[in-house]
C-alpha cells in the first residue's frame, strides 16, 4: 500500500503496468488552496514572515505548488481513469464525507475484496468509516503528539502538522468573494474539455 502526491504522467512506469489498482481522491479546489495554504505556513522556516494569503492564493492560481499545478494533477489521473477504469478509480473527496457507505462498497469492489451481505448486514462498513474517521485519526496519540517524521533530506514535520479539520467548505471562512470567482473561472477553464465537474459552485 502506498500514498503518494505524486502526478499521474510521473508514476514509475513500473506502476502503470502493474496489476495494482490506483485509487485518486481529488478534492474542491477552494478547499485546497486554503489547506495547502495553512500547511504551507505550518512548514515555514520561523525566520521567514508567514506567507499571506493573498500572495499564496495568486501562486496557486499560476500553479506553482509542491506537486505541480492542480488542474494538471487531477486531469492526470481522471483522463486516466477514462482510458483504464478497471485500474484508475477516482474518488471525489465531498462524496467521501457526504456518502461513505455506498463509497465503501465501491471501493472495496473495486481492488477484488467485495463485502459479503452478512458483512453488510453486521455492520462491518459502518465500523471501518469509523475508525477510518478524520475525528477517530486524530484521536490517537502518535497523531496529536509532536513527535516528528523525516520526509525529504533534512526536513522534519510532525504528525500533528498533517491533521487539521477535514471539513468540506471551509474555504468560506478564508477567501473572498472575488477569490471564489477566480478560481471557479480558472477552474471551469481548465475543465471544459475534459466533461470534468467539481465543486466550485461559491
Amino acid at each position: 500500500l502506498v500514498a503518494a502526491h505524486i502526478p499521474f504522467q510521473l508514476l514509475p512506469e513500473s506502476i502503470k503496468s502493474s496489476s495494482c489498482p490506483i485509487i485518486y481522491v481529488c478534492r474542491d479546489p477552494k478547499d485546497v488552496f486554503v489547506s495547502l495554504w495553512h500547511f504551507a505556513n505550518k512548514l515555514r522556516p520561523k525566520e521567514l514572515p508567514p506567507l499571506s494569503i493573498e500572495e499564496a492564493f495568486d501562486l496557486f492560481c499560476q500553479g506553482v505548488s509542491p506537486f505541480g499545478s492542480y488542474w494538471d494533477h487531477v486531469l492526470g489521473y481522471w483522463k486516466a481513469s477514462k482510458e483504464m477504469p478497471n485500474k484508475v478509480l477516482f474518488v471525489r473527496y465531498e462524496d467521501m464525507k457526504s456518502q461513505p457507505v455506498p463509497l465503501m462498497k465501491k471501493l472495496a469492489e473495486f481492488i477484488g475484496c467485495p463485502f459479503s451481505y452478512e458483512e453488510e448486514n453486521n455492520g462491518v462498513i459502518e465500523k471501518i468509516i469509523d475508525f477510518c474517521s478524520f475525528e477517530n485519526l486524530t484521536s490517537f496519540e502518535v497523531n496529536r503528539i509532536q513527535k516528528e517524521r523525516k520526509t525529504l533530506p533534512g526536513t522534519n514535520i510532525a504528525n500533528n502538522v498533517f491533521f487539521r479539520k477535514g471539513n468540506v467548505g471551509d474555504y468560506k471562512n478564508y477567501m473572498t468573494v472575488e477569490m471564489i470567482k477566480r478560481l471557479k473561472e480558472i477552474t471551469e477553464e481548465r475543465f471544459k474539455d475534459s466533461r470534468l465537474q467539481l465543486y466550485t459552485d461559491a
